[in-house]
């Protein structure tokens, strides 16, 4: 680097000394020969007067020799001083040029000691020229990079000069910057001597190519996560129209049954036999009906969080019984033949008795309704350590082995489309799984595989207590036809019927009618004021939801005109609204029942009769 910057100066001194030797050596050579001749010379010849005349020539050459190489030192000495001065000031400029560099620019031996740095260079590691002079490149290096970095160094050859790579550089701070380092072989000369070093600051790219690369990454993320939200809303959507598609199927063929047999009557025969037939399937296919739409509610209040428990000591062994006997009509109409295991020590559990029994009922409709002709249903109750095992075995259709995980999914069923040939809506396992385990219980389904059967598992913790056992509940038994032999309860009632349906009017005035009630209709809240201003109902059945004024806003006017007349007239709500915050709302407006519908004529009139003074 140097030796660039001084190569004229020096062109210049040689020329100048070559004249120099010239002017002087001229005086020293004629000197010389003059001193030979002399020396040379005859004794005789010295006096005479050519010599005396080349002796002084050669004096005065000699002087003027000795003059002028005083001179020409002279000149040297100053000239040389001002080359001194010319090359310190170009190195001066040379390491002010190169401090300013932008690049960090270092050099080191062939050992890889720094022998010279600028400033650029110390700036990247963040220390100081005389902390990184002496020392090695490798140290300067972040420990991860330092063994690449050596290698570079001694990879350096005559064939291969110049490399560059990608280092982290470990700070004094403690902090990394990423530093791309060329490295190139110095040869003085043609030989290796050190090896020079321009780095530049690569931190900014590292962390851009860093975060692209996390950005790609994390795009990727997004997209995996978007394809996969994109085909889980596809499925839950196909999901959702195979389950439209199935409501309503499964509310349309009843619908369907009814309406025929709706025709039937009103066209066809009317003998005994017939009329019993069409009232048997009416009233079967209104009770599947019904189930279906409460199996709806029940997901509803499950997926909102308003499913509620009636907690009691309850009898296993009771609430099984009612539950078989609910489904031995359609076991005998298939031929299956159903086995009872029970324990009767099996011990009380803590429970809501109305719900167990749904899902015991659930279990055994559907081993019933998957077992073929001449199968057989197994039903299973025992003791387990601190639980309670109910067990339900069929010898069905069975289950895939990718089935059973999913079996208690809402919706699922082992078939799909038009090709189904059970009926439902896929809901019954996934409610009783929700009531087991709002129960503490677990509940599983096996099964061997497809045409092999499948049992289901429920386990129930005891109840602590073992007190005496309540008696089973009323069973849920399809009531059987009206007995047309039975006496008449409402003999002589005035039953005021306040529904917006007219419909439900008349077939409520004919029910009650059979029943011996004298029934007044109205269609909203002010004709039933007025019916009741013109003559006073023993009993009022109201229907909640109507327009304008609703079964609540009766209850209220009704009210208030009883603590005018000092009369009292029970109420019944008839209505859709069958939830249990909707009866609760009810009686507490100041209904005494809430009934939801659809309602059982026979089963009605008994209760309105136990409403009745005298009766309650």
């Amino acid at each position: 680097m140097r030796g660039a910057v001084t190569a004229r100066p020096l062109l210049s001194l040689r020329a100048y000394l070559v004249g120099l030797v010239l002017v002087c050596v001229a005086p020293v050579v004629a000197c010389s020969v003059w001193l030979t001749i002399v020396l040379i010379a005859p004794e005789a010849t010295l006096g005479r007067p050519w010599m005396r005349a080349l002796g002084a020539s050669g004096a005065a050459l000699l002087l003027l020799g000795v003059g002028l190489a005083m001179l020409a030192g002279r000149a040297l000495i100053q000239s040389m001083t001002r080359l001194a001065e010319a090359a310190h000031a170009r190195d001066a400029q040379l390491v002010a040029i190169v401090d300013q560099a932008t690049a960090g620019i270092a050099q080191t031996d062939l050992e890889g000691r720094v022998m010279l740095v600028n400033q650029r260079y110390c700036d990247l590691l963040g220390r100081t020229r005389e902390a990184v002079m002496g020392g090695s490149f490798a140290d300067t290096v972040d420990a991860e990079d330092r063994a690449r970095a050596a290698a570079a160094l001694r990879g350096l050859t005559a064939d291969e000069p110049e490399t560059t790579i990608e280092t982290g550089h470990a700070c004094a701070d403690g902090s990394l910057r990423w530093v791309d380092v060329n490295l190139s072989l110095v040869r003085e000369p043609g030989e290796p001597s050190s090896i020079a070093i321009v780095a530049l600051d690569a931190t900014s790219r590292h962390a851009a190519e860093e975060a692209a690369r996390t950005g790609d990454l994390e795009r990727s993320e997004l997209l995996a996560r978007e394809q996969k939200a994109r085909q889980e809303a596809e499925a839950a959507s196909q999901a959702k129209d195979e389950f439209l598609a199935v409501v309503s199927h499964e509310l349309r063929t009843p619908l369907n049954t009814l309406r025929l047999w709706a025709g039937v009557l009103r066209n066809g025969p009317r003998d005994a036999q017939t009329i019993a037939r069409a009232v048997d399937t009416i009233d079967r296919n209104t009770i599947l009906q019904a189930r279906l739409i409460e199996d709806l509610l029940d997901v509803s209040r499950i997926v909102s969080g308003r499913f509620h428990l009636t907690i009691e000591q309850v009898d296993l062994a009771g609430i099984i019984g009612p539950a078989i006997e609910t489904v031995r009509a359609a076991a005998e109409n298939k031929a299956i033949t159903l086995h009872t295991a029970l324990d009767p020590t099996a011990g009380p559990v803590l429970g809501d008795s109305t719900r167990l029994q749904q899902v015991v009922w659930n279990l055994l409709s559907n081993a019933v309704r998957f077992t073929p002709a001449g199968g057989r249903v197994m039903v299973g109750l025992k003791r387990s350590g601190p639980e309670a095992e109910l067990t339900v075995t069929d010898t069905g259709r069975g289950m895939a082995p990718g089935l059973v995980p999913r079996v208690f999914d809402r919706f699922r069923q082992g078939e799909s489309g038009t090709m189904r040939s059970h009926g439902g809506l896929g809901l019954g396992l996934s409610i009783s799984r929700q009531i087991v385990e709002l129960h503490g219980g677990t509940i599983r389904a096996d099964s061997p595989g497809e045409g092999r059967g499948a049992t289901f598992t429920v386990c129930l913790p005891l109840a602590a207590a073992q007190a005496a056992r309540p008696g089973p509940p009323a069973e849920r038994t399809r009531p059987a036809g009206p007995d047309r032999s039975r006496v008449r309860r409402l003999e002589n009632v005035d039953v005021l019927v306040v529904d917006d349906d007219e419909e439900t009017r008349e077939v409520l005035k004919v029910a009650l009618g059979f029943e011996g009630a004298r029934v007044t209709t109205a269609p909203s809240v002010a004709d039933a004021v007025a019916a009741i201003e013109q003559r006073w109902p023993d009993v009022l059945v109201s229907d909640i939801g109507m327009p304008g004024e609703d079964g609540y806003d009766l209850i209220r006017r009704v009210r208030r005109l009883e603590a005018v007349r000092g009369r009292h007239i029970p109420a019944i709500a008839l209505t859709a609204y069958a939830a249990a915050e909707d009866r609760r709302r009810t009686l507490h407006a100041g209904y005494d029942s809430h009934v939801a519908k659809p309602v059982e004529a026979s089963a009605f009139a008994p209760l309105i009769a136990s409403l009745l003074p005298g009766q309650r």
